[in-house]
């Protein structure tokens, strides 16, 4: 008959005692009792001790025995998890972790359930794994010291059964109009989020649920979360926060009418950046040149007022010492004005832009209008054409439109200001004389005689022609030795604006070379040879010998 342990050390104790042999005995005490609690390590891995009292190993030994050998095949190999887990529980389905049922990738059946060192049960075993991230699941913060198993059922056909938030969180009552019922914290809040968490999920509800609240109602730069302005748990339109809130100091143009008062009065509670358009109130007003805001030059056409236009000149929140409107140069930057007028002066606030005509330019300067007016200098802009802005501009030459007057001047003549100094804004002012710059000829027919009756400055007709002399004096009126046919060529002897015309010798020599040396003391020939009735009768000239030198 086979001996137990403890009956074996019992006959050791006393063989021991008999011998007398105390100090052996003591030894072979501590050594069968150590063998008692290892068990022989021929027979008993070490690893026994590590796993014989696990939750698994307790409930399949101990509690339902199961051989060993019904999991342990080929000398204790490690067994075929879950494979041969579903031999005994096919009927055990996992909905929390689908891919144990089918030995997928993914936690198995003795992840959950301890066969090993870790001896924790599997209903406290969730942390192992969901302390840190898995997957796209995040880690579990929020509950994680809770027991899951309240509200998570591995194996059973309902995975998630929440309980009701408010047994744990008994004063939190919410006024949200479609939150009832015990699972109502779950619309807004997920099990395992933070509570601030949950303001990202009124919009994703509110999309498609009344009141709509569009994409816009949250902006980075300002309204962040849906509990800036509704307090969690107390949603009802009366418990809204006032604008005032946070905008303490915001100043609205009008403000101290009451016609701006209300900050809903142009800004929609969930798209305040898309405020209402002026227009919507103050539709008297029709046009406006466009601009948008400070430091924008604008582009200069007309357009009917949009969403932006008023807000150009009219910032609807500028600190109230700063007027109605703005300077028009805040926008319209680079303009210098025109002389000492002021922009309002031309400009008219609502109007279009407006047109630089003769009739606006008299509002101003009427005198210059009423000079100019029917001779062809009456368009103001064809001369000044950036006076709206820039009045001492170049004006264009008078070439550009008077070309066949510049083209027919003569020289000394081409600089037209000369002669007409206030023609630009009066047309009709006298030109000086022509003495004024000619004082070499006013003698002759130059004092007896209107220059323009020889001489014109300029055309249009062409380059002026002085009219030949026998326009005014006919031949045959004329006396003396002018009947000569020789001597009718009247500048040969005559100078327009000479006092008397040529006579002396060498001016007579010059055709007659054949009479140098006739009558040498005389000094000129027409004391002799009469040229006038004055002069006495006609003298025939005759040819005479040259006397000899």
């Amino acid at each position: 008959m086979k001996l137990s342990r403890r009956i074996k050390i019992a006959l050791a104790a006393v063989t021991l005692l008999a011998l007398g042999a105390g100090v052996g005995m003591v030894l072979l005490i501590a050594k069968l009792t150590a063998e008692q609690e290892v068990g022989p390590s021929k027979d008993v891995p070490r690893a026994w001790r590590d796993v014989r009292d696990s939750v698994g190993h307790v409930s399949h030994v101990v509690y339902n025995k199961v051989p060993c050998a019904k999991c342990h095949t080929d000398n204790f190999k490690k067994p075929d998890v879950p494979k041969l887990c579903t031999t005994c529980h096919a009927q055990v389905t996992a909905p929390l972790h689908k891919a144990m049922a089918h030995g997928a990738k993914g936690p198995t059946c003795t992840d959950c359930h301890a066969f090993g060192a870790n001896r924790a049960p599997a209903t406290s075993a969730c942390m192992r794994c969901h302390s840190q991230p898995q997957g796209e699941l995040p880690a579990i913060g929020v509950h994680g010291a809770e027991a899951c198993n309240q509200c998570h059922q591995p194996h059973g056909l309902v995975a998630t059964t929440p309980r009701n938030c408010v047994e744990c969180h008994p004063q939190q009552r919410s006024t949200h109009e479609r939150i009832a019922g015990a699972q109502q914290c779950l619309d807004c809040h997920k099990p395992h989020e933070g509570a601030n968490a949950a303001d990202g999920s009124c919009v994703n509800c509110h999309a498609t649920q009344k009141p709509i609240v569009g994409s816009k109602a949250l902006f980075a730069s300002g309204h962040v979360t849906c509990t800036g302005c509704h307090v969690p748990h107390a949603f009802a339109r009366a418990e809204v926060k006032t604008c005032a809130t946070c905008h303490t100091s915001q100043h609205v143009l009008g403000m101290s009418r009451g016609v701006h008062r209300e900050c809903t009065t142009c800004h929609d509670n969930h798209d305040v950046r898309t405020p209402r358009t002026c227009m919507s109130c103050h539709n008297q007003i029709a046009n406006h040149p466009v601009g948008t805001a400070p430091g924008i030059k604008p582009r200069g056409e007309t357009r009917a007022i949009g969403a932006e236009a008023c807000l150009g000149c009219h910032p609807i929140h500028q600190p109230p010492d700063q007027g109605k409107a703005l300077a028009c140069a805040t926008c319209h930057i680079g303009h210098s004005g025109h002389a000492r007028a002021a922009c309002l002066d031309c400009h008219k606030p609502h109007t279009p832009k407006p047109v630089l005509t003769a009739s606006l330019c008299t509002t101003c300067h009427g005198e210059k209008a009423r000079t100019t007016a029917g001779t062809g200098h009456g368009a103001c802009l064809q001369c000044h054409r950036s006076a709206a802005h820039v009045p001492e501009a170049p004006r264009p030459a008078c070439t550009t439109c008077h070309t066949a007057e510049a083209s027919s001047a003569p020289a000394g003549h081409s600089n037209c200001i000369s002669c007409h100094a206030g023609a630009e804004h009066n047309p009709r002012t006298p030109r000086p004389a022509c003495a004024s710059c000619h004082k070499d000829r006013v003698r002759g027919h130059g004092a007896a005689l209107a220059c323009t009756t020889c001489h014109r400055a300029h055309g249009p007709s062409g380059v002026a022609v002085k009219p030949a002399c026998t326009t005014c004096h006919a031949i045959a009126a004329l006396p003396g030795l002018h009947q000569q046919a020789k001597h009718q060529n009247c500048t040969t002897c005559h100078d327009a604006h000479g006092a008397q015309p040529r006579s002396d010798r060498a001016t007579c020599t010059t055709c007659h070379k054949d009479r140098v040396a006739h009558e040498p003391l005389a000094e000129k020939c027409s004391g002799c040879h009469p040229f006038s009735s004055a002069a006495g009768p006609k003298v025939t000239l005759r040819t005479r010998p040259t006397p000899a030198p």
